[in-house]
Parts: structure tokens; sequence; C-alpha cells
């Protein structure tokens, strides 16, 4: 693609163009400094840019920045960074496996053809853990614009985090949940100062997950694919479950016009999810390359 810094553009957790979360992926950067790599990412403006620093025995090395910094490990970057890794090279195709090196430790992903395209699935670094939230169903019935029969009364809302902190919010239906509007002055006074002050909203109907997730503590007004909800709602789900392993399929973004799907697997053990995995497919929709600027972004970034 020339003598620049080659880039492909992806969504991820979708097998269409528009669907799921965007991704910029980097395949060859072993040269770049942090400052360009922070710059580069605030200039793409995606929720999420990575950059392949190197191959070695065991692993391939990468990091992952957002416009605010970088990240020592996300979902969709490596989803879609193991995606289309897999898709350039054969080999790695035929293993079925591959180790990404990200800050927080080393991501074993599992690659297999299905016809939607090349699926990849990550074994999640942290096992989701309960937080210690409190806030009444009237509460979070009045916040999310619905009333507390919209709630499933069977399954108290919950903060679990498995990296990233979510309060769990299980309601009576797919009805509810595309009505539910959140309310910001409420949720100021319910969720804001709490420990899971991000918002995932699910219905589970005929064995299929169906959500949704606010976090306007980090400005998101509505994410289309949340990984690390996910990971989080598997911990919620293995409370109280018999032991044993559980599949889902998680269905998220259509209210917002980008849907994806989320594929989560997890043990339930002692009331615990263990061994959680997460994953899905990937479709490229661009490619690119940088071709000058990177000393100019580094000066840039040494002098804020």
């Amino acid at each position: 693609m020339g003598n620049g810094l080659d880039f492909v553009l992806a969504d991820v957790f979708s097998s269409r163009i528009s669907g799921g979360n965007q991704l910029a992926v980097f395949p060859n950067a072993p040269d770049l400094s942090e400052a360009a790599m922070a710059a580069i990412a605030r200039e793409l403006k995606l929720n999420e840019t990575v950059f392949v620093t190197g191959r070695e025995r065991g692993g391939i090395r990468a990091r992952i920045f957002s416009p605010h910094g970088e990240l020592p490990f996300a979902g969709h970057p490596v989803i879609g960074t193991a995606c289309l890794l897999g898709l350039d090279d054969a080999t790695l195709r035929r293993a079925g496996e591959l180790t990404l090196r990200v800050p927080a430790g080393d991501i074993p992903v599992r690659l297999s053809e299905r016809d939607t395209g090349l699926h990849a699935m990550l074994q999640c670094p942290k096992q989701p853990a309960r937080l210690e939230t409190s806030a009444t169903a009237r509460n979070i019935a009045a916040m999310l614009g619905l009333t507390t029969r919209d709630l499933d009364s069977a399954r108290p809302a919950a903060g679990y985090s498995g990296g990233i902190p979510f309060f769990c919010v299980p309601l009576a239906d797919r009805q509810a949940l595309r009505r539910a509007q959140l309310d910001r002055e409420k949720w100021a006074r319910t969720l804001s100062n709490t420990n899971a002050p991000h918002i995932y909203l699910f219905a589970i109907e005929e064995g299929e997950i169906f959500a949704r997730m606010f976090a306007p503590a980090v400005g998101i007004d509505e994410d289309p694919a949340t990984g690390a909800a996910a990971v989080a709602l598997a911990g919620f789900l293995a409370k109280g479950a018999p032991d044993g392993r559980y599949g889902f399929r998680i269905h998220q973004g259509e209210e917002i016009g980008r849907p994806s799907i989320i594929d989560l697997e997890f043990d339930a053990w002692c009331d615990s999810a263990v061994r959680v995995w997460i994953g899905g497919t990937s479709v490229v929709f661009g490619q690119g390359s940088l071709i000058h600027g990177f000393s100019e972004m580094e000066d840039s970034c040494q002098a804020r």
C-alpha cells in the first residue's frame, strides 16, 4: 500500500458493515513510540486503535489506544485484531488459535471458520466479581423511564466487574428494553457515585440475550457492542445457577442502528463465573496508509 504506515478499518462483533464497534488496526507498527500511537489514536477518533508491535514465539505483541490514552485490555480490539491476523495468515487459521500479548497479559484466542466469516473467541483475563451496590427497584425504574413492572422481579439488579464495572439490570421483556430511556439526572442521583456506574440492561427470550449499555460517566450515550459488559453479565448469570457450562448469544446495538452479536461462554462454579470467553466475527470495510507526520505527532504529544 505504499511506503506509509498501513492500517485496516473493521466493524467488530458484526458480520455486516455498519454494525458492531469500529476499530482501526495497524498490523505492522514495531517502531512507533507510545507518543505517536497516542497521537494517531486521537487523530483517528475511533473508540479504539490497535498497534501490532511484534511477533515472537508464543504470542503477538499489541497495544490498544483510545483517543484518551492507552488501555491495558479491551474486548472488541482483541477480537478484531485476532480476526484480521487470521484472515491475513493461513498458518494462524489452520492452527485455530493465537495469543495476543497486551499490557494486561497474554490473551488466548480461538479462531474458527463460520458461515458469517472468521470467528474469534478470547479468554477473559479476569474472573467477574460482584460489587457492593445498592439501589431500589423504584429508583432503577425511574432512572430508565420504566415502571417496576418492567423489571425482572425474580432477579434484582446487581453490580459486577471483570475489569470494568457494570450495573446489570434484568428486564421483564424486550419491549421494556426497547422503551428504556436513560434519565441522566436520575442516573446521577442513583448510580454515578457507586462502584458500578455503567448500566447494562438485558432481557432473555428463548435462550437469546438482548442488551443495551449506557455509560454517561465516560461520555458514552449508548454503546453498540460491549465485550466487558458481557463478561460482567457472566458473573450475574452464574449467581444461583447450577454448576456447569453455559453459552449465550447477546444481541446489542439494534436500538441505535448498529446491530451486533457477542458470543458468551462461561463455566458456573459455586455461584461464580470462571473461564469466561467472549467472541464474535469482524468485517473489514476499509484500509489506508498514514504517509507522513509521525515525528510531528510525537512532538505535539510531548508538548502537551
